[in-house]
This record gives C-alpha cells, sequence and structure tokens, in this order.
C-alpha cells in the first residue's frame, strides 16, 4: 500500500504553488510587460506582489488558477488602463467582495459585465480580450 505522508504534501502543494507563481508570473509579464518590468523594487517586489495578490483572491474564495490569474490581471489592469479614470472597474470590487457569490461565479460575473462594456469602452475590449487570452471561452 502507498503512503503519502503530511510532509510529502506539503512539498507536493508548495512546488506545485511555485509553478503556478512562475506561470502567473510571464503571464502577466507578457499582457503588462510596461507595467511589470517599471516595478520599484524589481523581480524580487513583483514577486511580493504576486503572491499578495494570490492570497487575496483565495481570501475571496477565488481558487481555480485562471479565475486568480484573472484577479491578478484586474488589479495590473487597473493601472494601466484607468489613467486617471477609475470608473472602468470600480464595480468589480463590488462583485469581488460579495458574501452572496460563491468564489467560482465571481470572474465569469465580471467577464459577463466586461463583455456587454466593451461594445462602448475600449478599455473594457482589452481587459475581456486578456481575460479571454487568460482564461479561454467560457
Amino acid at each position: 500500500m502507498l503512503v503519502i505522508k503530511t510532509a510529502q504534501m506539503r512539498a507536493l502543494e508548495e512546488h506545485m504553488a511555485l509553478g503556478f507563481e512562475a506561470r502567473l508570473s510571464l503571464a502577466m509579464r507578457a499582457w503588462f510587460p510596461d507595467q511589470v518590468d517599471g516595478m520599484h523594487g524589481g523581480e524580487k517586489k513583483y514577486r511580493e506582489l504576486l503572491r499578495t495578490w494570490i492570497r487575496r483572491a483565495l481570501d475571496y474564495g477565488i481558487r481555480s488558477e485562471r479565475d486568480i490569474a484573472a484577479f491578478v490581471a484586474l488589479i495590473l489592469a487597473n493601472a494601466e488602463l484607468s489613467k486617471g479614470r477609475q470608473d472602468l472597474i470600480d464595480w468589480c470590487a463590488l462583485i469581488v467582495e460579495s458574501d452572496d457569490l460563491a468564489g467560482a461565479s465571481k470572474i465569469p460575473a465580471i467577464m459577463h459585465r466586461l463583455r456587454l462594456e466593451a461594445q462602448t469602452d475600449p478599455r473594457a475590449k482589452r481587459l475581456d480580450e486578456i481575460f479571454l487570452g487568460l482564461r479561454g471561452a467560457d
């Protein structure tokens, strides 16, 4: 009989988390190169921020890797696309912070609204394209 010890499971989980973090780092760098490259504190600070954003997503019940990636993209897009206009995704906070929505429903709800707004707002269209690239079509 195969027995997996708790320490082995923790090591496997840590390895998987580091792999996800590395893939997420590359994806965000591909979609937001100027923002990531221009971060004060360099790569070390960028990785610390990624870990913070991943933990924040988990705190909101957002658990799947593709939804976490979309959550991180929202954070980076807010800085890139707002440019003095916070109205693009201010409403996202209401969805993300809602206790009435399951974590797995939050990013799809945001994507639905973004698709509607993309018809008239090029910033929403850009974010919708990023989401499709990160998550694929649902």
